[in-house]
């Protein structure tokens, strides 16, 4: 249940916090009290995330044991932040705006190797739009930071990129499996496909942060 907050100072809309403010690597692990010192109060939360309206743009925070571990930021022309400062020892330099990054160019920074994932590839019904998600590790130089970037299969290249990433999952394991979500379950068979379907689509949320993995893994019964 998200409660929320309807309360704000008249101190935290003076300081008008804008991304690179909250966006920035010492803000994980940090205690949420210092977070919301920089971000202000939360527009909604639950146990687990807080939501924040940083300069117009939507922040959430994953919290756990009082301290932020994850910062997501849903990004547009006009949200956007420096990815590099977040993960300096990448194999490239990161664009200077996030939102410029398709998942084939983040593969070309990172050398690929992440996971793809989705909470429903294929006949997903009209309730909501559906995600892919790749889940990407940094190395120790980078403290094992993780990076989860996010698409809503909504835009014509996402669609058809997750329709054929599908076509090969139905051929090969059928509907049951596909309809199971079994694809997300750890064995990684179907990401190399992933990684040249989705590599012209553009990235529409970046997390990062720590334990961001999706859990998407279901036991057939």
């Amino acid at each position: 249940i998200w409660i929320a907050i309807g309360m704000f100072s008249s101190a935290a809309i003076a300081a008008k916090p804008n991304l690179a403010d909250v966006v920035r690597l010492e803000m994980l692990r940090a205690d949420v009290g210092y977070f919301e010192h920089v971000a202000g109060p939360p527009w909604k939360r639950n146990e687990k995330f807080r939501i924040y309206k940083v300069a117009g743009c939507v922040v959430t925070a994953g919290v756990d044991s009082g301290e932020v571990i994850s910062i997501k930021v849903g990004l547009s022309p006009k949200c956007s932040f420096d990815l590099q400062s977040l993960v300096p020892n990448l194999d490239a330099k990161v664009p200077s705006t996030a939102y410029q990054l398709t998942f084939g160019k983040f593969d070309q920074l990172s050398r690929g190797g992440g996971q793809f994932y989705s909470d429903c590839i294929t006949d997903c019904g009209n309730a909501a739009d559906p995600f892919v998600w790749q889940h990407w590790q940094g190395s120790r130089a980078d403290s094992s930071i993780e990076v989860l970037l996010e698409v809503v299969v909504a835009g014509d290249q996402a669609v058809e990129a997750a329709s054929e990433l599908a076509k090969l999952m139905l051929a090969e394991h059928g509907e049951q499996w596909v309809w199971d979500g079994k694809f997300n379950c750890g064995n990684g068979k179907f990401d190399k496909a992933a990684h040249l379907l989705f590599k012209d689509v553009r990235i529409t949320a970046i997390t990062v942060g720590y334990d961001i993995r999706p859990s998407l893994c279901k036991t057939l019964k």
